[in-house]
Parts: structure tokens; sequence; C-alpha cells
């Protein structure tokens, strides 16, 4: 299955158009989204501090809320191989983080007082 988020909170199936699940990840919208490579899992953030993990299945349970920065998150995203995830933040840093305990391996800092609109893992 082809998965996408429609209407901020619902997952899809993108070929036929159902309404897979009704995702209640934050309480003020979803504005980024990832899905692992193998596609079981999916990084979500909002207008908030805070990057959830969902483990996609008939329930779509959410396994894991992380305080990721200081500011709202503009961008989650996780490695090719989903060992590592990068996030990106209004507090002008970049994160990136070993998936399997959320630990920070890396955080790259603007110290220019810009913020990172984005971030990518590169091929």
């Amino acid at each position: 299955m082809i998965y996408e988020f429609v209407e901020l909170q619902k997952v899809v199936n993108r070929k036929t158009a159902e309404c897979l699940q009704t995702v209640h990840a934050q309480n003020n919208g979803v504005n980024n989204i990832n899905f692992s490579s193998d596609g079981r899992k999916v990084l979500s953030s909002g207008n908030n501090y805070f990057l959830n993990e969902w483990i996609v299945g008939e329930d779509f349970n959410e396994e894991r809320t992380i305080k990721a920065h200081n500011d709202m998150l503009t961008q989650v995203e996780y490695s090719p191989n989903g060992e590592r995830s990068l996030t990106s933040s209004l507090d002008g840093t970049v994160k990136e983080c070993l998936v399997e305990n959320w630990s920070c391996v890396e955080i790259f800092k603007n110290n220019s007082g810009l913020h990172f609109n984005g971030c990518s893992f590169k091929d």
C-alpha cells in the first residue's frame, strides 16, 4: 500500500483514497511526516517542539513522543536505513539522532540567528 497524509490528520491509501486511520498526533495539526524506507514507521511533527513516531498498522499506534527541540520543528526525516533521524527547527538547530534510543549523535547549530527550514540525508 502507498500512504500519504491528507487533511493534516488522516492516513489514506493514495490509490483508492480510502481513509485508513485518523491520527491525533498533535493538538494543533501535523506539519511534517516521513515514512521509514520499509513503510512500517512514520515520524510526524506539528506546531510544537515534539517529534512523534508511529507504527503503521491497523490501529496506527503512537510508539514514542520525544521533545526534540526548543521551538517548532520544520522537518522530520528517517535515514535511508531507518537507523537515524534528522529534525530541523525554528530554534536554529538540526539534530541527528539514533532512532533506537533517540540519543542525539550530532547537533548542527546556525549561529547567525536564522533557523533551518528543512534537512535531508544525502543518498
